[in-house]
């Protein structure tokens, strides 16, 4: 008869031990590993999202930057920050003295009053954008905050930007070279200085001269137009005092910042339309009232007749010669003679007039023939209107940058 062998008991509770020591440790060791998967997931995710929101945040640098140049919203450059101040400056939490995350920096953060941020990216991504402008350097460059974020981080980019707006000089209705030959006759036409509407109604601010030319020694250029100019025509010539505190008739005076060679250049590059030497009977290059603003580029002589109109900028390389019923608005460029005349109807020109050599040019001096019924008009308003059409010209300098 076989007897069954049976272990002690105390090796049974031994080997129950290590069994279960083992199971412990097996179950670390997979908790461990699933932390540690975990962790990678999580670190995974994080860079992820962060590099999405580090391309979110160069792109509102780019959004901010078009903004400025183009004057897309109110407060151009700023986004989802139009209300945020300096009186805001609370941090994450929103609440003052806490001194936790952004409080105090001098930029709007997530969380703080007057920050609305925008939806940016995919909905599944949660990511917001804010986007902060202030002026440095007294305004000349700018300095630029982008912030993306979503739940798992957060990314901000900073840039200063240096951003060249094309400027029109206000230097009133009619510049001319110090060399010009004036010709100014009857005593029905006018040449304002002071500002005009675009619909030609006198504005209470923003006068300057009629009359300008190139800045001289103890006033010589300006002597030099004045000595042309009949004694019984200076209440015809109406403007700006020197002082721009006063309105005076003989406004004559010198200025300075004119580039007329720049403008030339400038405007006939950004040309519309081309006309070719010869006369136009009521032509029509562009239209004030719609707010078609055109460049128009011209190779002299040209005359102007009829019953046409105009708006924008009109470039004559040559002589430019203007009668009949002609209202045009915007800035005149010639760089030969320039003869207004006005019959029985009446030719108006508001904006600027401007009429120069261009640098190098060997050309005979300029006449100006101002007659009959014509009113030369400043309209600062026009003026304004053809910078706004030339702000994709402005130059954009990117200076300095940093990104976390």
């Amino acid at each position: 008869m076989r007897h069954a062998h049976f272990l002690p008991a105390r090796e049974n509770g031994n080997a129950l031990i290590i069994t279960l020591l083992i199971l412990a440790l097996l179950a670390a060791i997979t908790a461990a590993q699933t932390t540690s998967i975990h962790a990678d997931i999580k670190s995974s995710n994080f860079f992820y999202a962060h590099s999405l929101l580090r391309k979110y945040a160069e792109s509102g640098i780019d959004l901010s930057v078009y903004d400025i140049r183009f004057s897309v919203t109110s407060k151009p450059g700023k986004i989802g920050t139009a209300s945020w101040d300096k009186t805001y400056d609370h941090g994450r939490d929103g609440q003052p003295g806490t001194h936790d995350e952004g409080e105090g920096d001098g930029i709007p953060t997530p969380g703080e009053p007057g920050v609305y941020p925008l939806q940016i990216g995919p909905p599944s991504l949660g990511a917001r954008l804010i986007v902060w402008v202030e002026d440095v350097a007294g305004g000349d460059i700018k300095r630029l905050v982008s912030t993306a974020y979503s739940g798992e981080a957060l990314s901000s980019v900073e840039r200063y930007v240096k951003i060249t707006f094309f400027t029109v000089p206000r230097i009133g209705s009619l510049y001319v070279n110090e060399q010009t030959v004036m010709q100014l006759h009857g005593n029905s036409f006018s040449i304002e200085g002071r500002n005009h509407s675009k619909k030609g109604a006198l504005q209470s601010f923003g006068h300057r001269f009629g009359i300008s030319t190139r800045r001289s020694a103890s006033g010589l250029n300006r002597s030099a137009i004045l000595s042309q100019i009949a004694s019984g025509q200076l209440d015809q010539i109406y403007g700006s005092d020197s002082l721009f505190s006063s309105l005076t008739s003989g406004s004559v005076d010198e200025v300075d910042g004119v580039n007329f060679t720049e403008l030339v250049t400038t405007f006939t590059a950004a040309k519309t339309n081309d006309l070719a030497p010869g006369t136009y009977s009521s032509p029509q290059l562009g239209n004030i009232t719609t707010g078609n603003l055109q460049v128009t580029h011209a190779t002299g002589p040209v005359h102007l007749t009829g019953q046409g109109y105009g708006a924008g900028v009109l470039v004559v390389e040559g002589d430019l010669d203007i009668t009949g019923s002609f209202d045009f608005y915007g800035l005149v460029l010639v760089t030969g003679s320039l003869s207004v005349r006005g019959g029985g109807a009446k030719v108006n020109v508001y904006g600027t007039t401007i009429l120069d050599q261009l640098v190098n040019a060997v050309e005979p001096d300029p006449v100006t023939t101002i007659a009959g019924n014509a009113k030369l008009a400043y309209c600062s308003e026009v003026l304004d209107d053809i910078e706004s059409m030339m702000r994709k010209s402005s130059q954009v300098s990117f200076l300095y940058y940093n990104s976390k």
